[in-house]
Protein backbone atom coordinates (compact mmCIF):
# COMPACT_ATOMS: atom_id res chain seq x y z
CA UNK A 1 0.00 0.00 0.00
CA UNK A 2 1.12 3.69 -0.59
CA UNK A 3 2.91 5.48 2.86
CA UNK A 4 0.34 8.72 3.64
CA UNK A 5 2.09 11.70 3.52
CA UNK A 6 4.03 12.94 6.22
CA UNK A 7 1.88 15.14 8.80
CA UNK A 8 2.90 18.82 8.91
CA UNK A 9 4.13 19.86 12.08
CA UNK A 10 3.12 23.30 13.55
CA UNK A 11 5.58 25.50 14.98
CA UNK A 12 4.57 27.28 18.73
CA UNK A 13 5.84 30.87 17.77
CA UNK A 14 4.64 32.40 20.95
CA UNK A 15 6.61 29.54 23.12
CA UNK A 16 9.43 30.01 20.92
CA UNK A 17 9.48 33.67 21.42
CA UNK A 18 8.95 32.91 25.62
CA UNK A 19 11.96 30.88 25.20
CA UNK A 20 14.00 32.89 23.76
CA UNK A 21 13.00 35.85 26.15
CA UNK A 22 14.26 33.90 28.75
CA UNK A 23 17.35 32.74 27.33
CA UNK A 24 18.20 36.67 26.67
CA UNK A 25 17.07 37.53 30.16
CA UNK A 26 19.41 34.66 31.63
CA UNK A 27 22.43 36.02 29.62
CA UNK A 28 22.16 39.66 30.87
CA UNK A 29 21.64 38.28 34.48
CA UNK A 30 25.10 36.00 34.01
CA UNK A 31 26.81 39.30 32.42
CA UNK A 32 25.90 41.40 35.32
CA UNK A 33 27.05 38.83 37.82
CA UNK A 34 30.12 38.54 35.94
CA UNK A 35 30.56 42.16 36.11
CA UNK A 36 29.70 42.20 40.04
CA UNK A 37 32.57 40.00 41.46
CA UNK A 38 36.05 40.94 40.96
CA UNK A 39 36.87 37.82 39.51
CA UNK A 40 38.21 36.30 35.89
CA UNK A 41 35.69 33.87 34.32
CA UNK A 42 37.77 31.41 31.86
CA UNK A 43 35.99 28.68 29.42
CA UNK A 44 38.38 26.09 28.36
CA UNK A 45 37.59 22.72 26.08
CA UNK A 46 38.55 19.18 27.42
CA UNK A 47 42.57 19.67 26.26
CA UNK A 48 42.95 22.92 29.13
CA UNK A 49 43.03 25.56 25.82
CA UNK A 50 41.31 28.63 26.76
CA UNK A 51 38.04 29.57 24.42
CA UNK A 52 36.73 32.67 26.41
CA UNK A 53 36.25 34.62 29.12
CA UNK A 54 34.59 37.18 31.29
CA UNK A 55 36.32 39.78 33.62
CA UNK A 56 34.81 41.39 36.37
CA UNK A 57 35.23 44.64 38.08
CA UNK A 58 38.93 45.09 39.54
CA UNK A 59 39.89 41.77 37.79
CA UNK A 60 43.93 42.10 37.14
CA UNK A 61 46.37 39.01 36.31
CA UNK A 62 49.68 38.79 34.60
CA UNK A 63 48.83 39.05 31.07
CA UNK A 64 45.69 40.51 29.45
CA UNK A 65 43.28 37.95 28.96
CA UNK A 66 42.81 37.74 25.56
CA UNK A 67 46.11 37.16 24.88
CA UNK A 68 45.65 33.65 26.43
CA UNK A 69 42.72 32.74 24.16
CA UNK A 70 43.81 29.35 22.34
CA UNK A 71 46.77 28.75 24.12
CA UNK A 72 46.70 26.18 26.90
CA UNK A 73 47.07 26.42 30.27
CA UNK A 74 51.22 25.83 30.40
CA UNK A 75 51.67 28.28 27.82
CA UNK A 76 49.32 31.28 29.39
CA UNK A 77 51.21 30.60 32.79
CA UNK A 78 54.42 31.08 34.14
CA UNK A 79 56.47 27.37 34.82
CA UNK A 80 56.26 27.44 38.29
CA UNK A 81 52.14 28.49 38.73
CA UNK A 82 51.04 26.01 35.55
CA UNK A 83 51.90 22.51 36.97
CA UNK A 84 49.09 22.98 39.62
CA UNK A 85 46.90 24.67 37.79
CA UNK A 86 47.00 21.91 35.05
CA UNK A 87 46.84 19.39 38.03
CA UNK A 88 43.34 20.99 39.21
CA UNK A 89 41.93 21.37 35.76
CA UNK A 90 42.45 17.13 35.29
CA UNK A 91 41.21 16.44 38.39
CA UNK A 92 38.01 18.42 37.92
CA UNK A 93 37.27 17.36 34.75
CA UNK A 94 38.13 13.27 35.83
CA UNK A 95 35.43 13.75 38.85
CA UNK A 96 33.13 16.15 37.18
CA UNK A 97 33.19 18.39 40.45
CA UNK A 98 35.06 21.46 41.34
CA UNK A 99 38.98 21.63 42.81
CA UNK A 100 40.60 24.89 43.93
CA UNK A 101 44.24 25.40 43.58
CA UNK A 102 45.71 28.48 45.29
CA UNK A 103 48.94 29.91 43.48
CA UNK A 104 51.74 33.57 43.45
CA UNK A 105 52.50 35.52 40.58
CA UNK A 106 54.82 38.46 42.04
CA UNK A 107 53.68 40.35 45.19
CA UNK A 108 49.62 38.78 44.36
CA UNK A 109 48.07 36.02 45.36
CA UNK A 110 45.35 34.40 43.79
CA UNK A 111 42.60 31.02 44.30
CA UNK A 112 41.39 29.09 40.77
CA UNK A 113 38.30 26.80 41.08
CA UNK A 114 37.97 24.62 38.41
CA UNK A 115 34.02 23.68 37.46
CA UNK A 116 33.33 20.77 34.99
CA UNK A 117 30.65 21.86 32.77
CA UNK A 118 28.41 19.18 31.26
CA UNK A 119 26.86 15.83 31.87
CA UNK A 120 29.37 13.59 33.30
CA UNK A 121 27.36 10.54 32.66
CA UNK A 122 28.08 11.12 28.63
CA UNK A 123 31.10 10.27 27.04
CA UNK A 124 30.84 13.58 25.34
CA UNK A 125 33.64 16.50 25.53
CA UNK A 126 33.34 18.43 28.10
CA UNK A 127 34.50 22.14 28.97
CA UNK A 128 35.89 23.82 32.11
CA UNK A 129 34.85 26.89 34.04
CA UNK A 130 38.31 28.65 35.46
CA UNK A 131 37.24 31.22 37.79
CA UNK A 132 40.28 32.87 39.29
CA UNK A 133 40.02 35.40 42.03
CA UNK A 134 42.71 37.74 43.83
CA UNK A 135 43.42 36.65 47.72
CA UNK A 136 45.86 39.07 48.36
CA UNK A 137 44.71 40.90 51.16
CA UNK A 138 42.80 37.72 53.04
CA UNK A 139 46.40 36.05 52.57
CA UNK A 140 48.00 39.01 53.87
CA UNK A 141 44.58 38.78 56.84
CA UNK A 142 45.80 35.72 57.58
CA UNK A 143 49.36 35.82 57.68
CA UNK A 144 48.99 38.71 60.29
CA UNK A 145 46.96 37.11 62.44
CA UNK A 146 49.78 34.05 62.46
CA UNK A 147 52.32 36.71 63.18
CA UNK A 148 50.28 38.21 66.25
CA UNK A 149 49.70 34.62 67.85
CA UNK A 150 53.15 34.01 66.87
CA UNK A 151 53.95 36.82 68.95
CA UNK A 152 51.66 36.68 71.40
CA UNK A 153 52.89 32.75 72.30
CA UNK A 154 56.83 34.43 72.65
CA UNK A 155 55.92 37.16 74.45
CA UNK A 156 54.41 35.17 76.96
CA UNK A 157 57.37 32.71 77.09
CA UNK A 158 59.36 35.50 78.42
CA UNK A 159 59.36 38.21 81.69
CA UNK A 160 62.32 40.46 80.24
CA UNK A 161 60.77 43.86 78.89
CA UNK A 162 64.04 44.10 76.43
CA UNK A 163 63.58 40.14 74.61
CA UNK A 164 60.11 41.29 74.69
CA UNK A 165 60.70 44.20 72.45
CA UNK A 166 63.24 42.44 70.26
CA UNK A 167 60.32 39.64 69.65
CA UNK A 168 58.04 42.78 68.41
CA UNK A 169 60.30 44.29 66.26
CA UNK A 170 61.49 40.88 64.66
CA UNK A 171 58.15 39.78 64.18
CA UNK A 172 57.33 42.99 62.80
CA UNK A 173 60.18 42.95 60.02
CA UNK A 174 59.07 39.86 58.50
CA UNK A 175 55.30 40.23 58.76
CA UNK A 176 55.34 43.63 56.71
CA UNK A 177 58.44 42.92 54.65
CA UNK A 178 60.42 46.11 55.44
CA UNK A 179 63.84 47.07 55.48
CA UNK A 180 63.66 48.21 59.12
CA UNK A 181 61.19 48.18 62.14
CA UNK A 182 61.98 50.13 65.45
CA UNK A 183 60.33 50.49 68.51
CA UNK A 184 60.50 53.86 70.72
CA UNK A 185 58.86 53.91 74.25
CA UNK A 186 57.40 57.18 75.88
CA UNK A 187 58.94 58.44 78.87
CA UNK A 188 55.92 59.96 80.33
CA UNK A 189 57.89 62.60 82.25
CA UNK A 190 59.53 64.30 79.48
CA UNK A 191 57.66 63.12 76.39
CA UNK A 192 60.67 62.05 74.98
CA UNK A 193 60.70 58.70 72.81
CA UNK A 194 63.61 56.14 73.17
CA UNK A 195 64.33 53.55 70.93
CA UNK A 196 64.35 50.53 72.95
CA UNK A 197 64.11 47.98 70.36
CA UNK A 198 65.41 47.73 66.27
CA UNK A 199 65.38 44.80 63.48
CA UNK A 200 66.40 45.18 60.51
CA UNK A 201 69.88 45.39 58.65
CA UNK A 202 72.65 47.98 59.21
CA UNK A 203 74.31 49.09 62.44
CA UNK A 204 71.72 48.20 65.14
CA UNK A 205 73.60 49.82 68.23
CA UNK A 206 73.13 53.67 65.95
CA UNK A 207 69.55 53.17 66.79
CA UNK A 208 69.07 51.81 70.29
CA UNK A 209 68.60 54.20 73.02
CA UNK A 210 68.02 57.25 70.52
CA UNK A 211 66.10 60.02 71.71
CA UNK A 212 63.18 62.47 69.79
CA UNK A 213 61.89 65.04 71.63
CA UNK A 214 58.62 66.38 71.73
CA UNK A 215 57.35 67.51 68.58
CA UNK A 216 59.81 66.05 66.51
CA UNK A 217 59.53 63.45 63.32
CA UNK A 218 56.82 61.03 62.76
CA UNK A 219 56.68 59.35 66.06
CA UNK A 220 55.83 61.95 67.86
CA UNK A 221 53.68 63.38 65.61
CA UNK A 222 52.17 59.45 65.67
CA UNK A 223 51.95 60.06 69.35
CA UNK A 224 49.77 63.30 69.37
CA UNK A 225 47.57 61.96 66.64
CA UNK A 226 47.04 58.91 68.24
CA UNK A 227 47.07 57.38 64.77
CA UNK A 228 49.00 56.20 62.18
CA UNK A 229 50.96 58.59 60.70
CA UNK A 230 52.83 57.61 57.52
CA UNK A 231 55.02 59.14 54.57
CA UNK A 232 55.90 57.99 50.63
CA UNK A 233 58.95 59.75 50.96
CA UNK A 234 60.02 61.11 54.30
CA UNK A 235 63.06 62.79 52.49
CA UNK A 236 60.57 65.69 51.32
CA UNK A 237 57.47 65.53 53.63
CA UNK A 238 57.36 69.04 54.60
CA UNK A 239 56.47 69.81 58.06
CA UNK A 240 58.57 66.60 59.95
CA UNK A 241 61.65 68.07 62.40
CA UNK A 242 63.58 65.08 63.24
CA UNK A 243 65.79 65.25 65.27
CA UNK A 244 69.85 64.75 63.55
CA UNK A 245 70.70 61.45 64.01
CA UNK A 246 67.19 60.14 63.08
CA UNK A 247 67.73 62.34 60.26
CA UNK A 248 71.48 60.63 59.06
CA UNK A 249 69.96 57.04 60.07
CA UNK A 250 67.79 57.42 57.14
CA UNK A 251 69.66 58.44 54.56
CA UNK A 252 72.47 55.68 55.53
CA UNK A 253 70.14 53.40 55.15
CA UNK A 254 68.43 54.97 52.45
CA UNK A 255 64.75 54.67 54.11
CA UNK A 256 62.19 56.85 52.23
CA UNK A 257 58.71 55.51 52.83
CA UNK A 258 58.01 55.61 56.75
CA UNK A 259 54.94 54.74 59.00
CA UNK A 260 54.57 55.47 62.22
CA UNK A 261 51.92 53.96 64.34
CA UNK A 262 51.32 54.57 68.03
Amino acid sequence: GAKSPPRAQIIDFTRLREVTSRLVRLEGELEAIFRAFPDFYFWLDVDGTFVAWQGGRGSELHVQPELMLGKRIADAFPPEVAPALERGAREATASGGVTAVEFVLGARSYETRFLALGDPSRAEPRQLLMIVREITERKRAEQAAGALAHVGHELARTLDPVEAAERVVSTVLALFRVRRASLFRLDAATGQLVCAATAGEGARDRWLGGVVPPGGGMVQQAIVAGRTVWSRDVTTEPGIDAPVWLQERIAAEGLRSIAAVP
